[in-house]
C-alpha cells in the first residue's frame, strides 16, 4: 500500500548516545506509528520491498556487503542470498518478485562495478552477470520486470542505460556530456 515508508535507522540508542548498527522501520502516514518488520545483529541498509510485501531485500556488512532477504511471513527469518569476497549492495526487487537486481563492486576502494541478478527462489544459487564493462551500477526494473535501467561509466561518463532483464540489449539512453544517473522507473502522471 502507500501508507507505509521503510526506512533505516539507529534510533535504538539514540537517545543514549550509543551507536546502534543500522536497522530497518516502518513509518505508517495514517498513523505516524513506527515499528520494526524484523530485527538483526547486522548493519542494514539498501532496503528494497517485495511487490507482493512479504519480503525485504536488504545489504548488510559484516566483513564484505553481502545481500539478504528477511521474510515478514515467517517472522522476519532472514536468508542470505549472496556470499562472496566482493561488495554487493543495492538490491531491488523486480516488479513480478523473481527477481533482485544489485550492483557487485571488486571491494569497496574499486570503482570496478556490474550488475547482477538472481533468482529469489533459488537462495543466491541462480547468479547472472548482466554487465561486463566494470562500470555500471544502480539497476532499477521496469514495471513489467523485462527491462533494467541502470547507470553505467563505460563512455567515460555516466549515463542512463538500458538493457533486457538477461543483459541483452543494452543502449545508452542519454548520450550527453552532462553527468546522468540514477534512473528508476516511474509511471508519468496522466495529462
Amino acid at each position: 500500500d502507500n501508507d507505509n515508508i521503510l526506512f533505516v535507522s539507529n534510533r535504538k540508542n539514540l537517545a543514549n548516545f550509543e551507536y546502534e548498527r543500522l536497522q530497518p522501520y516502518i513509518i505508517n502516514l495514517k498513523t505516524f506509528e513506527v515499528s520494526a518488520p524484523f530485527t538483526t545483529y547486522l548493519d542494514v541498509s539498501g532496503l528494497s520491498m517485495s511487490p507482493d510485501k512479504t519480503k525485504i531485500a536488504f545489504m548488510a556488512t559484516s566483513g564484505d556487503s553481502e545481500i539478504y532477504i528477511a521474510d515478514l511471513s515467517d517472522q522476519g527469518k532472514i536468508t542470505q542470498i549472496t556470499n562472496n569476497n566482493f561488495a554487493d549492495r543495492f538490491p531491488s526487487f523486480s516488479p513480478d518478485g523473481n527477481w533482485i537486481a544489485y550492483t557487485r563492486t571488486e571491494s569497496y576502494q574499486s570503482s570496478r562495478q556490474q550488475i547482477y541478478s538472481v533468482r529469489t527462489a533459488s537462495r543466491g544459487g541462480d547468479v547472472a552477470r548482466l554487465t561486463e564493462d566494470n562500470a555500471s551500477r544502480e539497476p532499477a526494473w521496469s514495471p513489467d520486470s523485462r527491462w533494467i535501467v541502470f547507470t553505467s561509466n563505460r563512455d567515460g561518463n555516466p549515463e542512463v542505460y538500458i538493457m533486457s532483464n538477461n543483459g541483452q540489449f543494452q543502449v545508452n539512453l542519454t548520450n550527453s556530456p552532462g553527468v546522468d544517473m540514477q534512473p528508476d522507473w516511474q509511471p508519468l502522471p496522466s495529462p
